[in-house]
């Protein structure tokens, strides 16, 4: 007994420790279409699977056509070519993480 009160005293302080971390919000999103492949007037589905500790999900569509959305995934037709900037804002608890891809929108 004497042997194994260590031991669980260890174990105790790690378990404390490993839960009193703060754990970071990571934004990470993708196009369920191939990226080379998105097209005007052709639905593409971002889903943010990549995403850690994330609890809300705000999309913000930039280009020549502003728009935001919200969700885990998002769908959204792309009506010109070009450019287009596609951000992804993702909070959890107390922690926000961000990220911006860029897509050529082809005719």
């Amino acid at each position: 007994m004497k042997k194994s009160l260590p031991f669980f005293c260890f174990i105790v302080v790690v378990l404390l420790a490993l839960s009193s971390c703060k754990k970071s919000t990571f934004a990470c999103f993708e196009p369920l279409t191939d990226e080379n492949n998105i097209r005007v007037n052709v639905p593409v589905t971002f889903v943010a699977s990549c995403s850690n500790n994330a609890d809300s999900y705000f999309w913000e569509f930039g280009g020549n056509e502003d728009s935001t959305d919200y969700g885990y995934s998002v769908t959204r037709t792309f009506y010109t070519t070009g450019n287009v900037d596609v951000k992804l804002f993702v909070t959890g608890g107390t922690t926000i993480g961000a990220i911006t891809n860029t897509y050529n929108v082809k005719p």
